[in-house]
């Protein structure tokens, strides 16, 4: 439940910032690149 509540305070934070939004797009980026290669 913790968890839970950081997590949405920390989204309706990154909502307002561009940057981190895009940070996090590329730290998915690099996730869904590490499941590509571990699949293959």
């Amino acid at each position: 439940m913790q968890n839970f509540l950081i997590s949405s305070e920390s989204s309706e934070a990154f909502a307002n910032d561009p940057e981190v939004v895009i940070s996090i797009g590329d730290k998915q980026r690099l996730i869904t690149i590490r499941r590509r290669r571990f699949k293959s």
